[in-house]
């Protein structure tokens, strides 16, 4: 097993104020982990599989511990469609921006009622561009 550090950190400073912060996570059951960049068209397409077994380009359910979506382009937004189970919810991902998990689980609903989180595993993500040919890195760790 392998050791991931995932450090995020926010510098920022308003009026001579020190608004920054530092957040380590830390996971030490890490026995795969995935890297890849992908070009996006303004056409969806599916860019991870999730499932109760791996297959080619599926990642086994409940097994995720970390997962990163970042936008590497400079000028156009992406769009992250997630599903599992018959629900889906979208994330405007912007310029430079990252989309993390800790998991492959979701809730997502379009009730005005307060709801409580019913887990889902997520079946897929999905990206498009929202113009241009924009380029995405996913890392992903279980």
């Amino acid at each position: 097993m392998a050791v991931l550090k995932v450090t995020i950190s926010e510098a920022l400073v308003i009026n001579g104020n020190d608004l920054g912060t530092q957040n380590v996570f830390t996971d030490s059951s890490i026995t795969y982990a995935d890297r890849r960049v992908l070009t996006l068209s303004t056409t969806s397409r599916s860019i991870l599989l999730f499932d109760s077994s791996s297959a080619a380009g599926t990642y086994t359910d409940n097994t995720i511990e970390y997962l990163r979506i970042t936008n590497l382009d400079g000028t156009n937004s992406v769009t992250l469609d997630i599903r599992g189970d018959g629900e889906q919810y979208f994330v405007d991902l912007e310029p430079g921006c990252s989309f993390l998990l800790s998991n492959n689980v979701m809730d997502a609903n379009d009730n005005a009622t307060p709801q409580t989180f019913t887990s889902r595993l997520i079946d897929s993500i999905h990206a498009k561009a929202r113009g241009g040919t924009p380029d995405i890195e996913y890392f992903i760790a279980g």
